[in-house]
């Protein structure tokens, strides 16, 4: 029941983050998760096959692609749905962009090229939950490893790596020697519903 699920994924959280977590932290995922799990009242929880699968792929110059995979369903109709999960608010970087949920369904057409059809969908979780979804063609799936092909191709042949200060430098394991990029470093005390992750 969704008691005994909110207190096992909460024990199993605080857990993993032990220390790590303010009060306001806290509260704002409980009223997230228990939004959550209202929002499949009036119909039945999603067939979710995998969540957090990682992955990593080797491209041209021994260039690796790693990542996460946030949550991959099945479908009625038998269509693979992955799925990203957004805390911003603002889902306007999103709507024309589906390059990360392209990618995701790339790894996974590669793992099995006989999938159907696969969706991709972002979830915006402070905006209740909403989704931003997106249909593909297995022509614009396999279209990914060329621009990734590329890009490899790009970073072998770079020959000076000159900062790009965004506020995703707050997630860069390179900040700690980077002047540049510790400059976009939050520098203020968060607060509920701006929390860093």
């Amino acid at each position: 029941n969704k008691s005994t699920v909110m207190n096992l994924a909460c024990k199993n959280a605080l857990n993993e983050f032990k220390g790590k977590v303010s009060k306001e932290m806290k509260l704002e995922v409980w009223d997230l998760m228990n939004k959550y799990l209202l929002s499949y009242n009036s119909y039945k929880y999603p067939n979710v096959l995998n969540c957090e699968k990682d992955f990593k792929i080797t491209f041209e110059n021994n260039i690796e692609l790693k990542g996460f995979i946030d949550r991959i369903d099945m479908l009625d109709d038998g269509t693979i749905k992955v799925s990203d999960y957004k805390t911003s608010k603002s889902d306007k970087y999103l709507i024309n962009d589906p390059f990360q949920l392209l990618t995701y369904s790339y790894v996974l057409l590669r793992e099995n090229p006989d999938i159907p059809k696969i969706v991709g969908s972002y979830i915006m979780i402070r905006d209740n939950f909403s989704e931003i979804e997106f249909e593909f063609t297995k022509e614009q799936i396999l279209s990914v490893e060329e621009k990734f092909q590329n890009y490899s191709v790009e970073i072998r042949n770079e020959k000076d790596y000159l900062p790009t200060p965004t506020i995703l430098c707050n997630w860069c394991s390179y900040v700690d020697i980077c002047s540049e990029g510790k400059k976009m470093l939050f520098n203020k005390n968060l607060i509920s519903g701006e929390v860093d992750w």
